[in-house]
């Protein structure tokens, strides 16, 4: 299901770059849509598929709909997923600065500091009796002692 919103966004961003020659998009969502290989890739990747689709998702929000605070949003979410997508943050950010100035910069940066310390919170905080804590997780993994 993640795959298949993945190439239909895919699909929208195509569109959207060959807005004057529409058969290279074509093409594009062709050759997502028929090859075999991908669709084994696809089963393949687990959470990367989140991953995938946040990232894509979040390109298509910026890019065609001009919402980039969503868009940040999207990546961050995926950022806490998999940790591999921070690699876009700073072009994200950049085009952010670019197209639509600092204040909405600012605000994409406190959007994603925001999503990531709600997500990770419980990590941070002690809410269910001190089981679920930094410092319990500390204790649990040993690391004070020697030997």
């Amino acid at each position: 299901m993640v795959h298949s919103f993945t190439n239909y966004y895919v699909g929208l961003l195509a569109y959207t770059y060959f807005k004057r020659s529409p058969k290279y998009a074509q093409i594009i969502c062709l050759s997502l849509l028929a090859n075999e290989e991908v669709r084994q890739f696809e089963q393949l990747l687990f959470n990367d598929q989140i991953l995938e689709f946040c990232i894509v998702y979040s390109i298509y929000l910026l890019v065609c709909k001009c919402k980039p605070v969503k868009a940040s949003m999207y990546l961050s979410l995926g950022i806490s997923i998999k940790a591999g997508g921070i690699i876009l943050l700073p072009a994200l950010l950049g085009i952010i600065h670019y197209c639509y100035g600092v204040k909405t910069l600012l605000v994409s940066i406190i959007v994603v500091v925001s999503w990531q310390y709600v997500l990770a919170g419980i990590f941070y905080h002690d809410f269910v009796g001190g089981e679920t804590g930094w410092k319990f997780y500390f204790a649990l993994s040993k690391f004070n002692q020697v030997g």
